[in-house]
């Protein structure tokens, strides 16, 4: 493992240390505590509900993108591994989170390493996509907000521009992306101008697959709404003074999950919380929407010890951390 990527760990760790720091202090903890153990049960257990189902629909995504490297698992199977990718996503750097050990896990299994490593991709590129399409909904929605507007335009607006790039350049199979000069030297500056063309030549490579990608990209539009159905009976169930409009919820929720999904933090842990306390602080009260962040931050957190539990009653066993930078390296 380099130098740089212990150093880029080191900071990723002490930013969300910082921000967990700063959450705290802009929260009354009593308060907080006092309006978690206030939650009605029956929305609790929607949300849990819901938080579930999306771990089921990820799982079959998942399966739908590994047959067409004629790698066949069981829902079962597959449901746990992506717990266990839940649970290494809390404590792993970004680049070899929990997609890199369930890549690990099914290529040790059935012998297809890189074709696992590449489902793994895909898996997260379909995502990405969904949250893509999900974004000229929300462009759409924009002017019903009375706050936060241009923030929502900067954020989405950005994120569309340069997923049409991407998209663009993947489907012409020309990597003109990296003939825009002021691109491709941000790229090398951030040394990822050679996983971009990969990622490129990845989704290329499936293009004859089209109708197992147009249903793994709904089924990613799916996991969108019900991640926001757990948001909103999650809010549902605290004590909230006025009722939210559900279009917040649908601009807000997605907005949040782009934002956290950025390569800063260990998991987004830290700037998940506050931009929810940043965002719905304003229609809920700041202490609610704290206890919201961390309702969520729970949820995220159980996922993770059942995906733990799950791992250490699993026959398979990862190599050491160093063997999966290597891997990671050599596939992605």
């Amino acid at each position: 493992m380099k130098i740089s990527k212990k150093l880029i760990f080191l900071f990723k760790v002490l930013l969300t240390l910082g921000l967990i720091l700063f959450l705290v202090k802009r929260l009354k903890m009593g308060e907080v505590k006092h309006i978690i153990l206030q939650i009605k049960l029956s929305y609790l257990f929607l949300a849990a509900l819901f938080y579930l189902f999306i771990m089921g629909i990820t799982a079959y995504r998942w399966q739908c993108l590994l047959r067409i490297h004629r790698i066949k698992l069981g829902m079962a199977k597959l449901i746990r591994l992506t717990f266990v990718g839940y649970f290494f996503n809390n404590f792993l750097p970004t680049t070899v989170g929990g997609d890199l050990v369930k890549g690990y896990l099914v290529g040790k299994e059935t012998g297809k390493s890189a074709e696992s490593y590449v489902s793994v991709l895909m898996d997260r590129l379909v995502g990405i996509t969904g949250l893509f399409v999900m974004a000229f909904a929300v462009i759409c929605f924009l002017p019903l907000l009375q706050d936060n507007r241009t923030i929502m335009y900067a954020v989405w607006g950005g994120f569309i521009v340069c997923g049409s790039m991407v998209f663009l350049s993947t489907i012409s199979g020309k990597h003109w992306l990296g003939k825009l000069t002021f691109l491709k030297r941000l790229f090398q500056k951030l040394k990822i101008d050679d996983k971009i063309r990969k990622t490129c030549d990845a989704f290329s490579a499936h293009k004859q697959y089209k109708n197992v990608l147009i249903k793994t990209v709904l089924l990613s539009l799916v996991i969108q709404v019900c991640f926001i159905a757990v948001n909103y009976f999650v809010v549902k169930g605290l004590p909230v003074p006025v009722s939210v409009p559900l279009i917040y919820f649908f601009i807000y929720t997605p907005t949040i999950a782009l934002i956290s999904s950025l390569p800063i933090t260990i998991n987004g842990i830290g700037i998940r919380e506050n931009l929810y306390v940043g965002f719905f602080g304003g229609l809920i009260g700041v202490q609610i929407a704290g206890s919201f962040s961390i309702i969520l931050l729970l949820f995220l957190w159980a996922a993770g010890i059942a995906g733990g539990i799950c791992y250490l009653f699993s026959h398979l066993k990862i190599a050491p951390i160093k063997t999966l930078f290597a891997k990671e390296e050599a596939e992605l």
